[in-house]
């Protein structure tokens, strides 16, 4: 585990280099058809996540180390769609860097070749300049070749370890503008499914008593239930509309009575006791009780 990892079980599909079973006579045909036929990624975007390639759990921090460990994924860079079958590990020691002045950096190193050597997708892990100005923990930062950042994180350095905060803004780099997987690239937004699968259909399931699913919410005119911007809440009941009922507990059951009704030794003619054992402590001898009926 370092700070740069070279999946070994990966794909990287429609290249030169796998196409040479398909080569029309010379290399230069091979490259040609190549290139040309990736042109159709275009129609999803470049540059970005397909699925997976997510944190696996919380950086692993061991002093000033901290690991990252991502699941396998999908994604295309540089006109090329790009399969992960593996777990990717990475790690960076902290104690040479000033949390106040940059951040730690995930991306991705690959750039498409006109030539059938092999070309593998690398993934490293850097400190960057909080002004974007500068890498330093792996290669000079080469927009070419680094194109996506998959995570960034703010951290804190005490006097043994780190702490992180990932940030989630869009970043630049030497005067390009990043978003966080490349989520702004998509040329066609019904790809993002990974993302958003919000839908004016039912395209993607709908949900039952047996099954994850989509939910479509009634308006609130009809249902009474609010929603702001995903977060769902139901006002409180009234005389005129439907709403939530909070039920009141023993102890505000006997205040709300008592501030409704005045309860004198005269007044109490019955006392119904719906307990099977009880005590019944008379404190004044002079009160006389009445009736005392018990429900079993």
């Amino acid at each position: 585990m370092g700070i740069s990892y070279i999946p070994t079980d990966q794909v990287l599909h429609n290249t030169p280099y796998s196409q040479i079973l398909l080569h029309e006579n010379t290399e230069d045909s091979k490259v040609y058809i190549s290139r040309h036929v990736n042109q159709l990624l275009k129609m999803i975007g470049d540059d970005l996540i397909l699925k997976g390639l997510q944190l696996v759990q919380d950086p692993v921090i061991d002093g000033f180390t901290v690991s990252f460990s991502l699941t396998p994924g999908l994604l295309i860079q540089d006109t090329t769609l790009i399969e992960i079958n593996e777990q990717v590990n990475l790690s960076i020691n902290t104690s040479p860097f000033d949390p106040d002045e940059g951040y730690l950096i995930i991306y991705t190193d690959f750039h498409h070749l006109d030539s059938s050597a092999e070309n593998y997708l690398t993934f490293k892990v850097a400190y960057v300049k909080a002004d974007g100005t500068e890498l330093t923990g792996t290669n000079p930062w080469n927009s070419t070749r680094n194109r996506i950042i998959l995570n960034r994180f703010s951290f804190v350095k005490s006097y043994s370890s780190s702490s992180l905060t990932e940030e989630t803004s869009d970043f630049t780099i030497l005067g390009s503008s990043y978003n966080l997987r490349g989520n702004t690239n998509f040329t066609n937004y019904a790809f993002r499914l990974i993302f958003d699968h919000a839908s004016e259909t039912d395209l993607y399931g709908v949900a039952t008593t047996e099954k994850y699913g989509h939910v479509k919410m009634p308006s609130s005119v009809d249902s009474n239930i609010n929603n702001d911007n995903g977060t769902l809440s139901i006002p409180e009941a009234s005389t005129i509309t439907k709403g939530v009922i909070k039920l009141a507990t023993e102890e505000d059951a006997i205040l709300m009575e008592s501030t409704t009704k005045v309860l004198t030794p005269d007044s109490i003619k019955h006392i119904i006791l719906n307990l099977k054992d009880i005590e019944i402590q008379i404190v004044d001898p002079g009160i006389t009780l009445g009736t005392a009926l018990i429900l079993s």
